[in-house]
C-alpha cells in the first residue's frame, strides 16, 4: 500500500513540474531580446532626460570699467571710471514642437565721481516671454513674444534736480508675431511681421513737473501711446579665437504711425576670458529713440570683472 502511495505522489510531482515548465515556456518568448546591464542603465538615463523638460539658467556679472560716453547735444565725449552689474535669469520649457522661454535681465551701471558719489549711467529692467513652434523647415519657427522694458531708479535731467523719468514712467511693451530664424548654432533673428508697441507713463506728476503736454512722445491726455509696426530682434554669437567671443544683441522697431528712422538699440560685446570666472569685456551700446532728446547716444567701455554663471 505504501509503495502504491509513494508511486502516486511521484507521478503527481512529475506532472506538476512538467505543467510548470510548459507554463513558463508559454509566458517567455524564446526569441525575446534580453538587454544587458549597460543598455538598461542607458535606457534609465534617457528616460530621466526625457522627463526633465525644465531648464533654469542664471548669469551674474560684476565688473569695474573705464567708460566713455558721447551724446550729440554737446558733441563731447567723457571718460570716467564706472561700476556695473548685470544679472540674467532664463527659464525654458519644452514640449514636443513648442518651446516657451522667459528671460529677466537687469543692468545697472554708474560713474564713480571724485567726491565719492555715484552718477547713474545705465538702468534697465527687461522681461521677455516668448513661444516658438517648429515648422517643417528646421531653422524656421513660428514665434510670438511680449517684452516689457523700464528702469528702476529715477533719472535727473542734465545733472539737475528735475526728475525726467522713473520706474514705469516711461515703460514700453512690444508684442511681436512672426518668425524666428536660427542661424545654425551662432545666433537667431526674430522677425515680428505684426508688432504692437504700447508706451505709457505711470507718474502723471512728471507732466506738471516739466510743464508740458507731451513727455517722451506720450500725450498728457492719454498717458499712453499704441503703435503698430515691424520689430526685429537679433542675437548673434561668434567665437573669434578660443578665448575671445563676439556677442551682438540688437532691437529695431519701425512704427507705421510715425514713419522715418526706426528706434534702434545696438549692443556689441567682445569678451576675453582669462579663466573660468574672470573676463575682460569691450562693450559698445548705441541707442536711437526719436521720442527722447537727444534722440541718439553712444557709450563704450572696457571692463574687467567677475562673471558667475550657473547652468
Amino acid at each position: 500500500m505504501n509503495a502504491i502511495l509513494r508511486k502516486s505522489l511521484g507521478c503527481i510531482c512529475l506532472f506538476l513540474a512538467s505543467l510548470g515548465l510548459s507554463l513558463h515556456a508559454q509566458t517567455e518568448d524564446p526569441c525575446k531580446y534580453i538587454p544587458t546591464e549597460t543598455e538598461k542603465k542607458s535606457e534609465v538615463k534617457s528616460d530621466s532626460s526625457k522627463s526633465s523638460k525644465w531648464k533654469f539658467v542664471q548669469k551674474h556679472q560684476f565688473d569695474f570699467a573705464f567708460n566713455g560716453n558721447s551724446r550729440n547735444e554737446t558733441s563731447q565725449a567723457i571718460c570716467k571710471l564706472s561700476a556695473s552689474a548685470r544679472l540674467a535669469f532664463e527659464l525654458k520649457y519644452h514640449h514636443q514642437k513648442t518651446t516657451i522661454e522667459t528671460n529677466i535681465t537687469d543692468e545697472l551701471s554708474a560713474n564713480l565721481l571724485l567726491d565719492s558719489t555715484f552718477e547713474k549711467l545705465n538702468d534697465l529692467v527687461r522681461l521677455k516671454i516668448s513661444a516658438e513652434h517648429n515648422t517643417q523647415k528646421e531653422n524656421f519657427k513660428k514665434s510670438a513674444s511680449a517684452q516689457l522694458s523700464t528702469q528702476k531708479l529715477p533719472t535727473k535731467k542734465n545733472g539737475s534736480s528735475t526728475i525726467e523719468s522713473t520706474f514705469l514712467s516711461p515703460a514700453e511693451v512690444i508684442l511681436a508675431f512672426g518668425m524666428n530664424i536660427k542661424l545654425n548654432t551662432k545666433g537667431s533673428v526674430e522677425c515680428g511681421i505684426g508688432s504692437l508697441k504700447l508706451s505709457w507713463i505711470n507718474q502723471k506728476a512728471l507732466y506738471d513737473l516739466h510743464k508740458t503736454e507731451k513727455l517722451h512722445g506720450i500725450p498728457r491726455s492719454k498717458s499712453h501711446k499704441l503703435e503698430g509696426g515691424i520689430s526685429i530682434q537679433t542675437q548673434w554669437q561668434k567665437s573669434i579665437t578660443k578665448n575671445i567671443t563676439w556677442e551682438n544683441k540688437s532691437l529695431i522697431f519701425s512704427s507705421f504711425n510715425e514713419p522715418g528712422i526706426p528706434n534702434l538699440e545696438l549692443r556689441n560685446d567682445f569678451l576675453l576670458k582669462s579663466c573660468k570666472s574672470l573676463q575682460t569685456a569691450i562693450r559698445s551700446i548705441y541707442i536711437y529713440n526719436k521720442t527722447k532728446w537727444p534722440p541718439s547716444s553712444f557709450g563704450g567701455e572696457i571692463a574687467l570683472g567677475v562673471m558667475l554663471n550657473k547652468d
